[in-house]
């Protein structure tokens, strides 16, 4: 249970990170859109790889108390 709730809290942590790096990248040039298909880009592709290492690893066995 504390595995998953630190896993949250970096989680969150990079999401944050992300927003305000996309804060940072936005230019005069680029249109709204891309600049939200830029941020769901990391921020989903980060979603998408941690899903993907859920489901393609093998699940332990848990522990009775």
């Amino acid at each position: 249970m504390n595995l998953t709730r630190g896993l949250t809290i970096v989680f969150g942590i990079v999401q944050i990170a992300i927003g305000i790096w996309a804060i940072k990248l936005y230019t005069i040039d680029a249109t709204v859109v891309d600049n939200a298909l830029t941020i769901a880009g990391f921020a989903f592709g980060l979603l998408l790889g941690v899903f993907a290492l859920g489901v393609l690893t093998r699940r332990r066995a848990q522990a009775r108390r």
